[in-house]
């Protein structure tokens, strides 16, 4: 019994952590031109100046 809550604990952890992790990963944006811009946290707003840039 002990044994299955310690693994469910360690389970819990490794997925907090791994979400913290991809949470603070850099972002990379490539607009219809070329140019990449590297956002360190996450975008409040987004501003698109075309509409071709919306793709499915």
């Amino acid at each position: 019994m002990r044994q299955k809550l310690f693994w469910r604990l360690v389970l819990g952890w490794l997925l907090l952590l791994s979400a913290a992790n991809l949470q603070a990963s850099p972002v990379t944006a490539m607009d219809i031109v070329g140019r990449e811009v590297t956002l360190q946290q996450p975008a409040k707003r987004v501003i698109l100046a075309d509409a071709r840039a919306i793709q499915a």
